[in-house]
């Protein structure tokens, strides 16, 4: 759904002391060993207890890296609106909203891989707990970036047109990603949100949501 990444526990851990390349190793051990049990045989059927012994650590060891069996899954979700929204605050005033928001969600889909997205979809997909879950992150999400867009309006708070766009946004965004992880789109998540986002401005030349930059919302207000 979001920023989902399965990370290859050998990986270097440049730069790191001994001591903190030791705790990211563990922890990426620990949550590529729960992703696998969950794909294999469910999300609430799997204990933390059957995770850490499957890892060769102990339970202790397994919440003292997630509070919750559920942050596994859903850790690192909240960072990726900070980045939409981080990014969005940047482009450039000239750009329509659709056009900025466009390159803010291209920038924060760098390095998604597309298994690592079907895992979680499945995962998610299996658990009704984690369902509900991912539908409070989405909401949460959707609220991080409009605060954004607000801000770049000069706005204390999202207003109803505001939240209007957001929503329609984070659409077009889901329907990139979705069809990118089913095959649709032969082509590297960033074209296939372009490409959704090209094809909104087709079907929709007129709408404010199109035609709008932060800088003439801003003037209009005024």
């Amino acid at each position: 759904m979001f920023e989902f990444k399965i990370s290859p526990v050998e990986r270097k851990f440049a730069g790191l002391s001994l001591r903190d390349a030791h705790k990211q190793r563990t922890a990426a051990l620990l949550r590529q060993t729960a992703l696998r049990m969950f794909l294999a045989d469910g999300y609430e059927t799997t204990t933390a207890e059957a995770i850490a012994e499957k890892a060769g650590a102990s339970v202790r060891t397994f919440f003292r890296y997630f509070a919750t069996k559920d942050e596994v899954v859903f850790k690192g979700q909240g960072v990726w609106a900070k980045k939409v929204a981080a990014s969005y605050l940047r482009q450039p005033e000239t750009l329509s909203r659709l056009e900025a928001i466009c390159n803010s969600l291209v920038e924060a889909a760098e390095g998604m891989d597309r298994k690592a997205v079907i895992a979680y979809g499945k995962i998610v997909e299996n658990s009704h707990m984690l369902r509900g879950k991912a539908a409070v992150l989405v909401a949460t999400s959707i609220a991080e970036i409009a605060s954004a867009v607000a801000k770049q309006q000069g706005l204390d708070e999202p207003d109803a047109a505001v939240m209007l766009f957001t929503q329609v946004v984070f659409v077009i965004y889901q329907a990139a990603v979705n069809d990118w992880r089913d095959g649709k789109f032969p082509v590297p998540l960033d074209e296939a949100i372009r490409e959704k986002f090209c094809l909104f401005r087709t079907l929709f030349p007129d709408t404010a949501i199109v035609a709008a930059s932060a800088t003439d919302v801003s003037q209009s207000a005024n």
